[in-house]
């Protein structure tokens, strides 16, 4: 006989992953690459905090816009920080699960080069 094991209570969190060094094309002056950084909102259900933070992660780094942007060199990769975890008494409504949304700040104007 084949039981389940029980899964552990699921509680609603909002995630806050702070970027920094992407070097992306830059909207302004096509070729040229910029530096930014970005504040990433992400709205997970997880069993405690650091479930949290690695499902957060890791939407991240499923985000296919977010990779088709990123342009750095392999030797000088961008970094992702989580910043906040806030446990929710609920999500608030018409919010997708896992979908992060992005505020993108300049770090540093134009690049030498991708």
């Amino acid at each position: 006989m084949n039981r389940a094991l029980p899964q552990a209570p699921r509680f609603p969190y909002r995630v806050r992953l702070r970027g920094r060094n992407v070097v992306a094309e830059d909207p302004v002056h096509p070729g040229q690459g910029v530096r930014l950084g970005f504040w990433a909102t992400c709205f997970v259900e997880a069993a405690n905090e650091r479930e949290a933070g690695d499902l957060a992660f890791q939407s991240l780094y499923e985000d296919q816009e977010l990779k088709g942007a990123v342009r750095n060199d392999p030797a000088n990769p961008p970094a992702v920080d989580v910043e906040d975890v806030l446990e929710l008494e609920q999500l608030p409504s018409n919010t997708p699960l896992g979908q992060p949304s992005y505020e993108w700040f300049d770090q540093s104007g134009p690049t030498a080069g991708y």
